[in-house]
């Protein structure tokens, strides 16, 4: 079981989910041609940073278990996400504007609320990332919701978080996509 945890826990990691909810909605708005900037402009940057912190001990992780830690990396992640905004911005394309955009306002509530408490990353970007699938493909995607009490069972059995912290990222992010749809902005 422990395995299943850890396999469970490194594929379903934030990164990679970010990465295919980026592909996916570069394939929804048709630009595709953007991918190679996405991989090696947005995606791979982080990812090497978080190796360099972990090799150099900068942090304990690659989940960022201290919370303290993680506030120092999140703080970096929003540096780079504001630089990876212009690189949307200025790429000319209205739907995966639309999309970072969002992103950046979800990454702003889970970042306020690491600066006081630690929830779990890995079960808010997953919930967050299957709503987003369900809506641009349909219902017929309703599986992808198992994934998110799989995960979750991993984070606590790895002892990364306790139940209030894996069931505090899926409520933001539940909330987080209610309200987006609520306001008309998803």
């Amino acid at each position: 079981m422990k395995k299943l945890a850890m396999i469970s826990s490194r594929l379903f990691d934030p990164i990679n989910i970010l990465a295919v909810i980026g592909v996916g909605a570069m394939v929804r708005s048709g630009n595709t041609q953007f991918l190679p900037v996405f991989v090696f402009g947005m995606v791979l940057p982080p990812f090497a940073l978080l190796l360099w912190a972990v090799k150099t001990r900068r942090i304990t992780n690659l989940d960022v278990s201290n919370r303290r830690q993680r506030i120092g990396v999140l703080s970096v992640f929003v540096f780079l996400l504001f630089f990876d905004f212009f690189i949307v911005k200025n790429f000319g394309n209205a739907y995966l504007l639309h999309i970072f955009s969002l992103f950046l306002l979800w990454f702003a509530g889970f970042f306020g609320v690491t600066l006081f408490w630690k929830i779990s990353g890995h079960t808010s970007t997953l919930t967050v990332a299957s709503f987003l699938v369900i809506q641009w493909f349909g219902w017929d995607w309703w599986p992808i919701l198992l994934t998110i009490p799989l995960v979750s069972w991993a984070r606590v059995k790895r002892k990364n978080h306790t139940f209030t912290q894996v069931v505090a990222g899926v409520l933001y992010s539940v909330s987080f996509i209610g309200f987006m749809r609520l306001t008309g902005l998803l």
